[in-house]
């Protein structure tokens, strides 16, 4: 089956009912005996999600039929065409995915635009140990893809064993997705496990400390020059920040410190306290470190008060 092919049967599933996408690259479970197998190919999740699902397994070495096909029927005789099982359709692919392809891009844009149009859901997870969320289009398709396009359910970097009777989908009532990454901590906090919110805070606070501020200190004179610290990486740092906090994403001085001063009000929402344009201004320019003392400290009382905040 086409890429074209793919993408006409998933359209036309969603202008008829609402509709969840479930694309899983390298999801091949022949090498494991029956009922050992990870459920890669229909995660316990899926069984949650109500209405029409398609399921587009894609690896060169997937078996015939689908792990999941032969759970699901009973059966084990090979089939390689698409199969649906009541609400269920599973469409085996027997290729790689190579991320960094045209192909892959316009597969990807294809399936999105059917989220963003019709009445339907992407989520995307990768297996073969892929970091997928620099492939994210939130670029392409603006802030409002993180309510219809998932790309890894746990909420950190994906991997190829993951815990899949622990992974929890993160719903607002309406049904659209909830993306720690993608938004702003005063919003999404309440929805989190004290380890998501640590792990989000973790690497918020990395690039704008370890890249973001220095590159400003860099820009102003204030530090040498790093190979490793340089415009084009800062940019890349900053991309999704930048979508958060609706700022221009360029690695300008004034940039930066909108981007600074925007995650400090942020946080200081979030546990009630406020600070003022100048004292934010005064932090970020300070030639000591307490720019990042003050997040350390904002970001512990969060994790310590535990106010709206889910335990695991």
């Amino acid at each position: 089956m086409t890429d074209s092919d793919i993408v006409t049967l998933c359209r036309q599933a969603a202008q008829q009912q609402p509709t969840t996408i479930y694309f899983a690259i390298g999801c091949a479970l022949g090498r494991y005996a029956p009922g050992e197998h990870p459920h890669q190919q229909y995660p316990p999740f899926m069984a949650a999600i109500p209405g029409c699902q398609i399921c587009i397994l894609m690896d060169p070495d997937l078996e015939s039929p689908p792990r999941a096909v032969q759970d699901l029927t009973g059966s084990a005789t090979p089939d390689q065409s698409v199969v649906t099982i009541q609400r269920i359709t599973f469409i085996p692919v027997r290729r790689y995915f190579e991320w960094d392809s045209d192909q892959a891009r316009i597969f990807i844009d294809q399936l999105c635009t059917i989220c963003m149009v019709e009445r339907a859901h992407l989520i995307v997870q990768d297996y073969a140990g892929n970091y997928i969320e620099q492939h994210y289009p939130i670029d392409r398709f603006g802030p409002d893809l993180t309510k219809r396009v998932l790309f890894d359910v746990t909420y950190r970097d994906g991997g190829c064993f993951i815990d899949l009777n622990a992974v929890r989908i993160l719903k607002n009532r309406d049904g659209s997705f909830i993306q720690p990454k993608y938004d702003v901590i005063t919003l999404t906090r309440s929805h989190l496990s004290r380890e998501q919110l640590r792990y989000v805070l973790k690497e918020r606070r990395s690039d704008l400390v370890h890249y973001i501020k220095r590159f400003h200190r860099l820009s102003t004179g204030a530090e040498e020059p790093r190979d490793w610290c340089v415009a084009d990486i800062v940019l890349r740092r900053m991309q999704t920040l930048c979508h958060i906090y609706r700022v221009t994403p360029e690695p300008s001085i004034r940039s930066m410190e909108q981007l600074m001063s925007a995650y400090l009000f942020d946080l200081c929402t979030a546990v009630g306290d406020r600070v003022t344009e100048e004292t934010a201004n005064e932090l970020i320019r300070s030639p000591t470190k307490d720019y990042e003392n003050m997040l350390l400290g904002l970001e512990e009382l969060l994790l310590e008060t535990g106010v709206k905040v889910k335990e695991n």
